[in-house]
């Protein structure tokens, strides 16, 4: 992988060949989270990207990923950027290239391929995640499931809760008393 962006507290890799990206942090020298890309779900039907074209900003701030489903004719472009805060902001954009409609069932801004690779520090056993879906929230133990999407936000009676926050993650090691906070801005 290749260091594209790179802040003090975040470095993001790209890795062209395989149309994925990786989250490191300097801070946090046992993170990462590797390797990521994107979905959609069109129609009723999953597509993933085949390729990814990465290019820079001037002030080497920002880059863009410009993802292509050779399948259909949309093309997801997502920016990276840094803030002054030490933030790392994504913007994204689906774009329709065809003269064609389509039905948009599901976008993945961020996915995680399998197999996961991702390390969230020293003695991961002991992490804990915090979902917050709007009016409901819970902390749990970290554990990697397959299906990370919930159809909602409550469990069935007597089950476990497995879906994916709809607009704030945290993921807190105790071992490294570090944390990765991902979210929405916005909860509309």
């Amino acid at each position: 992988m290749n260091t594209a962006l790179s802040g003090e507290r975040f470095n993001v890799e790209v890795e062209e060949e395989q149309s994925s990206w990786g989250l490191r942090s300097p801070l946090w020298g046992t993170m990462l989270v590797d390797p990521l890309n994107c979905g959609l779900r069109i129609g009723g039907k999953k597509y993933l990207p085949r390729k990814i074209a990465v290019g820079t900003s001037i002030d080497n701030q920002a880059i863009e990923l410009k993802w292509t489903f050779p399948e259909i004719s949309v093309v997801l472009t997502q920016r990276l950027s840094l803030d002054s805060g030490g933030s790392l902001n994504l913007y994204s954009e689906l774009i329709n290239l065809s003269r064609e409609s389509l039905v948009l069932n599901d976008v993945e801004l961020i996915r995680l391929e399998d197999p996961p690779q991702s390390v969230f520090g020293n003695e991961q056993g002991n992490s804990r995640v915090y979902e917050e879906s709007g009016y409901l929230c819970h902390v749990r133990e970290l554990k990697f499931r397959r299906n990370l999407v919930s159809e909602s936000a409550e469990p069935a009676p007597g089950g476990m809760i497995s879906g994916a926050s709809q607009t704030c993650w945290v993921i807190y090691n105790r071992a490294d008393h570090m944390g990765l906070l991902v979210g929405f801005t916005s909860f509309d």
